[in-house]
């Protein structure tokens, strides 16, 4: 891969600062809390779901295919649209360019956002579907709509395994930029 910045991994990781990092760390905070309230609004309402009249199964059903097939889209496009906004405006046959770490920062933490949102509205969906499933009184009786929750439990283990660390975005910059 041709180089686009002089600047090496090392020296990008040194550069980095916790007032770099931190506003990326609060965006996956905050987007990971949301996910984790919401299912535990849910999973009261389960607790509290007995005696409500059954109503709206065959939408639940259509909603759900929806959202298996978002999940197959989100998760094949998200990497893709990752990369895109990493490496765009960028040709290979350039010699190296002085860039800036944060001008760097500021492409990879886009990038983060944009992939971790498109993530999270899978799993809101998912979690929408759980909910209706429980307001519509449908639980018991079709527990497999609450095999919807998974997207949000993927979500999670996705924010988990790119939380932005140190070492983490001097992977992506030694990907993506030197």
């Amino acid at each position: 891969m041709a180089q686009f910045s002089n600047i090496s991994r090392s020296e990008f990781e040194q550069s980095l600062t916790q007032q770099n990092i931190l506003p990326i760390q609060i965006v996956y905070a905050a987007l990971t809390s949301g996910i984790i309230f919401f299912a535990i609004v849910i999973s009261y309402l389960l607790s509290e779901s007995h005696g409500r009249q059954p109503q709206g199964a065959d939408i639940l059903f259509l909603l759900s295919g929806v959202h298996g097939l978002m999940i197959v889209t989100v998760y094949s496009v998200a990497p893709v649209i990752f990369r895109k906004l990493l490496t765009a405006n960028k040709k290979p046959e350039q010699p190296p360019v002085s860039t800036s770490v944060s001008t760097i920062m500021q492409k990879i933490v886009a990038a983060h956002i944009v992939r971790m949102a498109l993530y999270e509205g899978v799993a809101l969906y998912g979690l929408v579907i759980c909910l209706l499933t429980v307001l519509w009184g449908q639980y018991p009786a079709h527990s497999e709509f609450l095999f919807n929750s998974l997207s949000a439990v993927l979500f999670l283990i996705m924010a988990r395994t790119t939380f932005p660390t140190k070492d983490r975005l001097g992977s992506v910059y030694s990907q993506y930029f030197s």
